[in-house]
């Protein structure tokens, strides 16, 4: 009897240690295909902009600019109203002028804790133990014809997002998870493609598919000098180095005259 325990549990555990390195594995050379772990942890800012596709031969300008773990701008224009969702810390506010709401207003608790989601430019598979998410390895699936790692996330508020990365580049072709709108819980999901190498080094998608359509990136900035007052809302004071050291220069010391002995 003795025997057969120990045997269950040598089995238990051998999985489970098997499981841990397929999916360090995974991780690992994911992090590698898009810069590496050294790169990645340098990045301070993220200004990206583009279009997104409203209807057949339109699109409007988007912008998105993040500070890493502080900070989050979204611009959206279209016939001259700009759509703006904003985070600083842990206030948000948003102008909706497409729902007739043309004056800023501060976002509902739920909203900004979706978007203080986003903060984080390195992505949940970034230092995934330090940040406490859990990590599993649900197998293989065909994506269109492309072999995919299916990667299950669990963050420490409970909330689960699910990655899928291509076998042979290790790039992370999409996203998919729950949220809620308005009480109701809707199934998101989002697609990565055009991968190209940036300035700085890292090597992200210049095109996102999603609940607004297909967004293309024309610039992405990493590390770019960013006004922290864009992410106040109208009429806030704005605290010095709330969002971005880099943001705002640094006065320059004044030197000291010498006094000329006489």
């Amino acid at each position: 009897m003795f025997k057969k325990v120990f045997f269950l549990l040598s089995v238990i555990f051998l999985a489970s240690a098997m499981q841990a390195q397929t999916v360090d594995e995974i991780v690992d050379k994911h992090l590698e295909a898009i810069g590496g772990k050294d790169l990645l942890s340098k990045i301070q800012n993220v200004v990206m902009k583009g279009s997104t596709q409203i209807a057949p031969g339109q699109e409007a300008p988007v912008s998105i600019t993040v500070v890493q773990g502080k900070a989050l701008r979204f611009e959206l224009t279209i016939q001259g109203m700009t759509m703006v969702n904003a985070v600083n810390g842990d206030k948000g506010w948003k102008i909706m002028p497409f729902q007739g709401k043309k004056d800023p207003e501060p976002m509902t608790p739920e909203e900004i804790v979706q978007s203080k989601d986003q903060l984080d430019v390195t992505g949940d598979l970034y230092n995934y133990k330090t940040k406490g998410n859990q990590v599993e390895f649900l197998g293989t699936e065909d994506m269109e014809g492309t072999e995919v790692y299916k990667l299950k996330v669990t963050k420490p508020d409970g909330n689960m997002i699910y990655h899928y990365i291509d076998t042979e580049s290790y790039l992370d072709l999409k996203q998919s998870q729950k949220i809620k709108v308005e009480e109701k819980e809707m199934d998101v999901e989002q697609t990565f493609s055009n991968y190209k190498k940036t300035d700085f080094g890292v090597t992200l998608p210049f095109a996102m598919g999603g609940m607004m359509g297909e967004m293309k990136w024309n610039t992405i900035e990493i590390n770019t000098k960013i006004d922290n007052s864009i992410f106040a809302m109208p009429g806030e004071k704005v605290e010095k180095g709330k969002a971005d050291t880099k943001s705002s220069a640094k006065p320059k010391k004044e030197k000291k005259k010498k006094e000329s002995s006489k």
